[in-house]
């Protein structure tokens, strides 16, 4: 069983609602919420960070960045690939080399953050993505506003939850000091 602190406890709540509740309403956006999302879950990531882990300004940035270009990325790699596992796979690589720099000199693991945040993105975000990207092509009268609320939820709770928890178990690897 993992032992987290109470500190640990409030951020990953915090970091769970907050992804949950971005991707949600990204979700009901539609389109532009999925191209655009990254710069509320920035902000809200940030704000979660900021109270536990001190550098929290560099990973605004980093995902604020890393989302951009991961965004173009992963539009780029579904036209290559046809697949919206090949394009959130990419994606979630872009950004998380941005975080991985972030997290440079704050654990002795952040070399191995882009490959962790490609095992949590991807099974849980491919889903809502490919439902997304169909529902752009062919409207998302299709289905009602609740079930876009419901996806965004599902995917903001066990991606948020899954990376939440990950990123608490980098930060506990104290990068050597130099």
């Amino acid at each position: 069983m993992l032992n987290l602190s109470r500190a640990e406890r409030r951020f990953w709540l915090r970091w769970t609602l907050a992804t949950m509740g971005c991707i949600a309403l990204a979700t009901l956006i539609g389109p532009f919420g999925f191209l655009g999302g990254f710069v509320p879950l920035a902000t809200l990531q940030w704000l979660a960070l900021r109270g536990y882990w001190p550098q929290a300004r560099y990973w605004f940035w980093a995902t604020l960045v890393g989302g951009g270009l991961g965004t173009v990325a992963m539009v780029f790699g579904f036209l290559v690939t046809a697949s919206a596992v090949g394009g959130a796979a990419i994606a979630a690589a872009v950004q998380g080399m941005a975080q991985a720099i972030a997290l440079r000199g704050s654990s002795r693991h952040w070399r191995w953050w882009p490959l962790i945040n490609m095992a949590i993105l991807v099974p849980t975000t491919t889903w809502a993505v490919s439902q997304g990207i169909q529902a752009s092509f062919s409207g998302s009268a299709i289905n009602p506003w609740w079930f876009w609320s419901a996806l965004g939820l599902g995917t903001g709770l066990v991606g948020g939850a899954i990376k939440g928890l990950a990123l608490i178990l980098m930060l506990r690897a104290p990068a050597p000091r130099t």
